[in-house]
């Protein structure tokens, strides 16, 4: 929907040897997530606003995934990551701060993050 997060390949049977205890650095390699820079969040924040207007100018949008969810921290609530899910316009509340989530849950919990079993 925002036009980020596309896979540059499809899994399985396209050659890739997919790591099964991926790091933070093979996740962001094969396209699973993004950091988004200034002119990325520039392109997508209007969107954002308005699929989610209860986050509205309070969150601080910082990446994506290959599905094209995108990931920002709430600033009425200390930080916490939000995964915003256009598809279904749902955002989840995932229980950690930034360096938190980049640290350990894309990583300890891919799966959940970034459904990495499908990439």
């Amino acid at each position: 929907m925002f036009g980020i997060g596309k896979k540059k390949n499809a899994g399985g049977g396209d050659g890739i040897d997919w790591p099964a205890d991926a790091t933070l650095d093979d996740l962001i390699t094969l396209g699973a997530y993004r950091r988004l820079n200034g002119d990325d969040i520039a392109a997508i924040v209007d969107d954002v606003a308005v699929a989610f207007p209860k986050f509205a100018g309070r969150i601080t949008i910082f990446g994506a995934d290959w599905l094209g969810r995108v990931f920002a921290t709430d600033d009425a609530h200390g930080g916490q990551v939000l995964m915003l899910e256009p598809g279904t316009a749902e955002a989840l509340e995932i229980p950690a701060g930034f360096a938190e989530f980049e640290a350990s849950e894309l990583v300890d919990y891919p799966d959940a993050t970034l459904a990495w079993g499908y990439y």
